[in-house]
């Protein structure tokens, strides 16, 4: 199996990864192949003697290729233009894709030259100004730039440009999702197209590099994913375009059937679980083992399955679960320990609120509540609230998550309790003017009086602890794998 570690740096303010290869069955010593500034996007090859992967370092972004025999690394040829931004969290969009066969790889980029050539011409002589941000006047890199598809030959080594069309927005703001089709032959784009939050889904035929429209009107669209038989797509989406109203519609999971162009919506809460993307195989090994996990990887012959495994006092290691018939045969086996620390280190209790919404139903969390460190039952404590979807229960707490990165158990060992508030399942579904159905999703739904008692019960009595805690100091390695 191949794994990231990634690791924050305080000395020098940014992050270092580093991409081991291991045994997959059994804990061993690790070896170092790649490191960086982030490694990301790593996928093993069709027959399984490369491991493929992004590469950010000072001076950019680039596509590896290296062998897991001896370790070597194989940088494909330069890069043309500036590779689309990802994400590394499941779901997000990818740089590049491979082909079926594994002969072909498909990647895209920002001709971030012919952005800054169009925007000296534009600002020759002085530009009129339409109320927008004045960055987006004097930055050349918060201007729209064209994205372009090329195509890499392993076998020939050599590459040619696919397709070029122009983008609504700055690189780096939701870049364009593709995805080849099963027989290798097509490539599915989805992008936006205005900067109304215009989306259009576009066939392009590898052959001939010709692109067709297949959807060219929708409201804000993602996760495409082609069906196993190549006859289907399907993406989240909220409906169709309608001019100054980018969210007329509610999100709904849609398939459409290529052979006759129909497009329908599936029904229950397929979109809710492909925005959340939901792990069917980490789900399963939860079920059987009692242990969560996540981001898990199969091997070809879906026997075993690498996962990422922690819980929000239990810090980030992989694990390695065998598998019968698609379920779990028995519990995780640790691989790593990769982050001795701390075993020294005391936390703050952590456990979570859930309550019945307005429909009776108790889901998923709705807030995680961190204790001070030593806490004492009927001392009262101050409380600090932290929003914004930062609990989710399955996840190490050393801080908040996503943009609210506050060091949650370094308040807590200084005598704080914490509380992460997560926003409401169906916060934001609602039509564009329909202000009875938003206040119902952004207010109601936050504290329906079945809330209350658990709430208040939890911090009716919310002293600093003087045993050792965490404080800012201490940073977490995370991992990502695959097998």
């Amino acid at each position: 199996m191949a794994y990231v570690i990634t690791q924050p740096i305080l000395k020098t303010n940014r992050d270092h990864a580093e991409l081991y290869i291991a045994h997959a069955a059994r804990p061993g010593l690790p070896r170092k192949v790649a490191e960086g500034v982030h490694v990301t996007n790593v996928r093993w090859s069709v027959d399984g003697h490369w491991i493929l992967f992004v590469l950010q370092t000072e001076t950019g972004r680039e596509i590896l290729r290296i062998s897991a025999e001896d370790g070597k690394a194989h940088r494909l040829e330069h890069i043309r233009g500036e590779l689309i931004n990802n994400q590394e969290s499941a779901g997000g969009t990818k740089p590049y894709e491979l082909s079926p066969d594994g002969n072909r790889l498909i990647y895209g980029t920002y001709d971030m030259e012919a952005a800054k050539s169009e925007f000296r011409a534009r600002s020759e002589g002085g530009r009129l100004y339409r109320g927008e941000w004045y960055s987006q006047l004097t930055d050349p890199r918060l201007q729209s730039a064209p994205f372009q598809l090329w195509s890499y030959d392993f076998r020939r080594q050599s590459t040619r440009k696919l397709w070029e069309v122009p983008l609504a927005l700055p690189p780096g703001y939701f870049p364009p999702e593709f995805q080849i089709s099963p027989d290798g032959k097509k490539v599915a784009v989805l992008r936006q197209a205005s900067d109304d939050r215009r989306y259009s889904l576009d066939l392009l035929d590898l052959a001939t590099t010709k692109a067709k429209p297949l959807l060219p009107n929708l409201a804000t669209t993602l996760n495409l994913q082609w069906s196993s038989d190549g006859q289907k797509l399907t993406f989240d989406s909220w409906g169709e375009y309608q001019p100054g109203k980018p969210h007329a519609q509610e999100v709904k999971h849609y398939t459409l059937n290529l052979a006759d162009g129909r497009l329908h919506a599936d029904q229950g809460d397929s979109a809710v679980d492909s925005l959340l993307h939901e792990d069917a195989v980490a789900q399963t090994i939860e079920r059987r083992s009692g242990e969560p996990v996540h981001d898990c990887s199969l091997n070809a012959a879906q026997t075993r399955a690498v996962c990422i495994a922690e819980s929000p006092m239990l810090p980030p290691e992989v694990v390695s679960v065998v598998l019968k018939n698609g379920d779990s045969e028995a519990k995780p086996t640790v691989l790593t320990h990769l982050n001795p620390e701390y075993d020294l280190i005391q936390l703050g209790e952590v456990s979570a609120l859930t309550w019945s919404d307005q429909k009776g139903q108790v889901g998923s969390p709705q807030a995680g509540l961190i204790l001070p460190v030593n806490y004492v039952p009927g001392r009262r404590y101050p409380l600090l609230v932290i929003l914004y979807n930062t609990f989710s229960g399955k996840h190490f707490i050393y801080q908040a998550s996503i943009f609210n990165s506050y060091p949650a158990q370094a308040f807590a060992a200084h005598g704080y309790a914490v509380l992460l508030m997560n926003l409401p399942k169906d916060h934001g579904v609602f039509k564009d003017g329909d202000f009875e159905a938003a206040k119902a999703a952004e207010i109601e739904t936050w504290h329906p009086p079945s809330a209350q008692p658990s709430i208040y019960s939890s911090l009716a009595v919310l002293s600093t602890g003087s045993e050792r805690g965490l404080w800012g100091g201490a940073s977490v390695r995370s991992a990502r794998t695959i097998s």
